[in-house]
């Protein structure tokens, strides 16, 4: 669970983010993409046989990318991956001394 709160009497309007980098690999977010107005997601490793599953309150937008190292070799450079990085991201606007929360459960199955 995360609180924000604005202690300044000015409307502050911001993007809060909570960032998870996994070793798993995931098919659907092979790439780097977002998900818009989301407040559930699954992720399935076969290859691990390893579930996980995040909920979010309020809904928010994903972020997603891979994680790579970048080496030289002699055939050029080459693209590791090495895991998945999920950023959820929540659009906020708090008016003075207002506060909001927000809420992430995840389950590894």
């Amino acid at each position: 669970k995360y609180a924000v709160q604005n202690l300044s009497r000015m409307c502050l309007r911001i993007n809060f983010g909570v960032e998870f980098n996994l070793s798993l690999k995931e098919p659907q977010f092979n790439g780097i993409g977002e998900i818009e107005n989301i407040n559930k997601i699954e992720l399935n490793d076969v290859w691990h046989n390893l579930n996980v599953n995040y909920e979010l309150t309020p809904k928010c937008s994903i972020w997603y990318f891979p994680i790579e190292t970048i080496s030289g070799s002699e055939s050029g450079i080459e693209r590791t991956y090495q895991g998945l990085c999920l950023l959820f991201l929540w659009h906020i606007e708090l008016a003075g001394s207002e506060k909001d929360s927000f809420d992430i459960k995840a389950t590894f199955l």
